[in-house]
């Protein structure tokens, strides 16, 4: 190579000095984009849904949970339901079945245009919610409920379960978090991940599934937001012994309750947590997907407190799950509505803008999908 006399081949300092500080604000932009695709981006870890579920689709109807009102007080309540086209989730309990009752609300609804969908619960001392501790306890109850309604003529076409962790595990998590004591929640877990099968939970309630839709009664689970943070390693369902899985559920929806999330996080939770879940929800489940928003109102079970006061906090999460394409909404529940009235709850309303960013939301939904890495595999 020929060489210029008096002229040097190395870069001038200067220049070394723009070099490195161009390649350091690379790495720093890099790093940064990163930090913020890890903690905004809110993709579900798992397969997404496929097409087989397509052709169950049908027109979205906003829906009214009621889990306490007498089924001949909910008779009066028929006309107005049926004049804002809602539907109706009533709660059946092992407990008290009162199948005459029952049988007539269906009647009296279905001539008004009005779906009822029985959310079969079992006693208290059975556990009360659906999860892999009784699964055969809820098939037993609902292949029964399925022959009493049959004696007395009442088609069902739908069946509700309500997939859910104990009630004293949901305790004992939510005052740990509370009192941020960490390790002992994640020790509660833990605990709960070994002490059944959610995989032997899950092949059950296939075969529960499958059962119910060869008497043409379709399938709907009604489960935690915190599913939506699991993987396909089932941690998460696991731990809270929800067996949603791969089971062929023809609808699934998710709790996204401000109030109950208000109870671990604090107060002033904005309705982007909702639209969160809601997007994993629909990623995930595709047109199977539904939102259960709320709470309204009072709410007397399983630990009595104050729920939503102003219809603005409930129209607001409202608008958060159409704002991401779902149209099956649930609200919980009509129990809590009844003070001010179904008109008054449901009128249009000013609500607050969905904020583009909530950093607690955003940072606590991230936790709760690093949280998992912690937790046992499903078995």
């Amino acid at each position: 190579m020929l060489r210029m006399e008096g002229v040097s081949s190395e870069p001038a300092p200067e220049k070394k000095r723009t070099n490195r500080w161009m390649i350091t604000c690379a790495i720093v932009v890099v790093i940064i984009g990163a930090l913020a695709w890890a903690l905004f981006e809110e993709d579900f870890e798992g397969e997404t849904e496929t097409a087989e579920f397509a052709s169950q689709s049908q027109a979205p109807r906003l829906a009214l949970w009621s889990e306490f009102i007498p089924y001949a007080v909910l008779e009066t309540q028929l006309i107005e339901i049926a004049s804002h086209e809602l539907d109706l989730y009533v709660a059946f309990n092992a407990s008290e079945p009162d199948f005459d009752g029952f049988a007539r609300l269906v009647r009296k609804a279905k001539a008004m245009g009005i779906g009822v969908r029985p959310w079969l619960l079992l006693d208290v001392k059975d556990g009360y919610w659906f999860n892999k501790w009784n699964v055969e306890k809820n098939a037993e109850f609902a292949l029964t409920f399925l022959d009493e309604m049959a004696k007395r003529d009442v088609e069902i076409e739908w069946i509700t379960f309500d997939i859910e962790p104990p009630q004293s595990l949901v305790a004992k998590i939510q005052d740990a978090f509370a009192k941020r004591h960490f390790g002992e929640a994640l020790g509660a877990l833990k605990a709960s991940a070994r002490s059944a099968s959610l995989l032997r939970a899950i092949e059950q309630t296939k075969s529960l599934v499958a059962k119910l839709h060869v008497r043409r009664v379709k399938v709907h689970a009604v489960t935690t937001n915190f599913v939506l943070n699991d993987s396909s390693s089932l941690r998460i369902q696991n731990a809270l012994g929800t067996p949603i899985g791969d089971v062929p559920f023809d609808e699934v929806s998710f709790m996204v309750y401000r109030p109950e999330l208000e109870k671990i996080l604090g107060e002033g939770l904005s309705s982007r947590i909702v639209k969160t879940y809601s997007k994993r929800a629909k990623k995930k489940f595709g047109v199977r997907a539904a939102i259960d928003i709320g709470e309204a109102g009072f709410v007397p079970f399983p630990v009595p407190f104050q729920g939503f006061r102003e219809p603005a906090e409930l129209q607001t999460d409202l608008a958060a799950v159409r704002s991401v394409g779902i149209d099956r909404i649930h609200i919980y529940s009509l129990d809590g509505l009844t003070e001010l009235g179904v008109a008054t709850w449901l009128a249009p309303t000013r609500i607050k803008p969905i904020p583009r960013i909530d950093l607690k939301a955003t940072l606590f939904v991230k936790s709760i999908s690093l949280l998992r890495n912690l937790l046992p595999e499903a078995e």
